[in-house]
């Protein structure tokens, strides 16, 4: 991993001197770079992405919208008991249910077992049956099951703006975020 960090800097250098168009940095660049690229294990957007893509909705936006946060359940267990490469699969069933279901626009993996949609224009007109879609995966995955890597086990939070209600946008994130994170106490095993 270490070489692929340093292979990368080192392109990323070659490019900034044989193209020099801008008098910026080539660190600069790089977080450019970051930007727009997605992550490569899901194709998802990453963290960098959603923080500028909130930001510019902040700033800017002025349509409806609504916000789901989707935390994988179990994760962290599929990880320390059958591996990391168990791990990779369950994330990349999330993101390919999340395309599915939402197309490649505005879906963010923004943690380890986080994720992030952002709904407009027809989207957000059907809202309420893309969120019920997804809520099948609330559910607590079976560790005993033959392959329960294979098993998308998520909880859920939706929240939509209200102009009413939200003085900002930030708001909206901060509910659903929260709703998501109610709904995985209350899928948690019980002891």
């Amino acid at each position: 991993a270490f070489g692929y960090g340093v292979m990368m800097v080192w392109d990323v250098v070659l490019l900034h001197r044989y193209f020099p168009q801008s008098s910026e940095s080539p660190w600069t660049f790089l977080a450019w770079l970051d930007r727009f690229l997605p992550l490569a294990l899901t194709g998802l957007l990453n963290r960098n992405a959603f923080d500028d893509d909130v930001e510019f909705i902040q700033a800017t936006h002025d349509k409806p919208l609504t916000v789901m946060y989707i935390d994988l359940i179990g994760l962290h267990e599929i990880n320390n008991h059958l591996g990391h490469a168990r791990g990779d699969v369950v994330l990349c069933e999330l993101a390919d249910a999340a395309r599915a279901y939402f197309g490649d626009d505005n879906i963010y993996r923004i943690g380890g077992d986080e994720f992030v949609v952002i709904l407009e224009g027809e989207d957000y007109a059907h809202r309420d049956a893309l969120f019920e879609k997804v809520r099948a995966f609330e559910h607590i995955r079976d560790l005993s099951a033959a392959q329960p890597w294979t098993q998308l086990a998520a909880s859920v939070g939706m929240a939509v703006y209200d102009k009413t209600r939200d003085t900002a946008y930030r708001a909206v994130f901060n509910r659903a975020d929260t709703k998501m994170y109610e709904q995985k106490q209350h899928l948690a095993p019980r002891a």
